[in-house]
């Protein structure tokens, strides 16, 4: 039996959650709200029951977006683009930007970096004595960047993908990078094995394939999006790839619970939750109600799986707490 539980959260003209990481006594939550006509950062506590604790919205008289979040030393780091302006087509004159709040969410440092002028990261990891970051920089020029940071911010090194007719972020992780690039009218996918100087071992290019997210298992990467556009899970490592297809849909990303795949995405414009094992073979499946979809999706229980959706309609965040007995 499914049970199904939503918490809607709209501040403001609109709210979307981007991302999750697992915080002291429950989880925290980062997104955006537009308030004023203007784009700020938002960051939700909520306890192990998934009801809020408490939230903050970070900005003031410039636009903020968030697009990731992980803990850090003294709290978290939530990562995005700022001092821009959000335009339909992705926004223009962003610099990276890393937010650093403690486990209360008040601030203890912001940074900003200039790539090309328009640049934001979408995924970043912790290292021993320091954080990598990746993003997309977009201006007269399109390419994938990546970055090394002490863990005072301070950025150490700075390498830079070749120059593209488009770009899409994939991911950066302890052995392997991802993201897709347009060239000659034509999407390919790059997954990249790593060192720990960021330079690459081997890597594998897949037409056809755009890479929305990315998660590391074992000694491969799992890869999800669209290719041929028909959503995908790939496993890939260095002797080849394991997939599994999804008509309809489009696969935003993928979280790693012990044995159990789960991929959230959308599926004929509705939420969906995929479930599989670690061979890509079809578990479950689960299709919300609601016009819009599901950012990201982790299990919180045996039982319990948590969403963070978008509706596109009410242009609200939505979390749901899906129960299967």
């Amino acid at each position: 039996m499914r049970k199904i539980k939503h918490f809607n959260y709209k501040f403001g003209e609109d709210t979307i959650f981007t991302d999750f990481c697992r915080a002291e006594n429950g989880w925290m939550l980062t997104g955006d709200v537009k308030i004023d006509g203007k784009y700020k950062i938002l960051l939700l506590k909520t306890n192990e029951n998934r009801e809020k604790s408490w939230s903050k919205i970070y900005g003031n008289e410039y636009e903020y977006e968030a697009q990731t979040i992980i803990k850090g030393r003294n709290g978290y780091l939530i990562g995005g683009n700022a001092y821009g302006k959000a335009t339909e087509s992705g926004g223009k004159g962003w610099k990276a930007y890393i937010l650093s709040v403690d486990e209360d969410g008040e601030k203890l440092r912001e940074s900003s970096y200039t790539i090309s002028g328009n640049d934001t990261i979408y995924s970043m990891i912790s290292k021993e004595n320091e954080f990598w970051s990746m993003g997309e920089s977009r201006d007269e020029e399109n390419y994938i960047f990546t970055m090394k940071l002490d863990k005072e911010l301070k950025l150490l090194d700075i390498k830079k993908s070749e120059k593209y007719e488009d770009v899409l972020a994939g991911g950066i992780f302890s052995r392997f990078l991802c993201y897709s690039y347009k060239h000659l009218n034509r999407w390919y996918g790059r997954i990249i094995r790593i060192n720990g100087e960021l330079e690459e071992i081997w890597k594998r290019e897949i037409p056809n394939l755009l890479i929305y997210s990315a998660m590391e298992i074992d000694d491969s990467l799992l890869v999800v999006g669209t290719k041929d556009n028909i959503g995908i899970a790939m496993k890939i490592d260095e002797n080849g790839e394991r997939e599994i297809r999804f008509k309809n849909s489009t696969i935003l990303s993928a979280e790693i619970q012990g044995d159990l795949i789960i991929l959230a995405g959308e599926y004929g414009e509705k939420p969906v939750i995929y479930m599989s094992n670690k061979n890509l073979k079809m578990i479950d499946k689960f299709v919300d109600h609601f016009t819009g979809w599901y950012e990201k999706a982790f299990s919180i229980s045996s039982e319990k799986i948590m969403a963070l959706g978008y509706s596109s309609v009410k242009r609200e965040a939505v979390i749901s707490i899906l129960t299967i007995t």
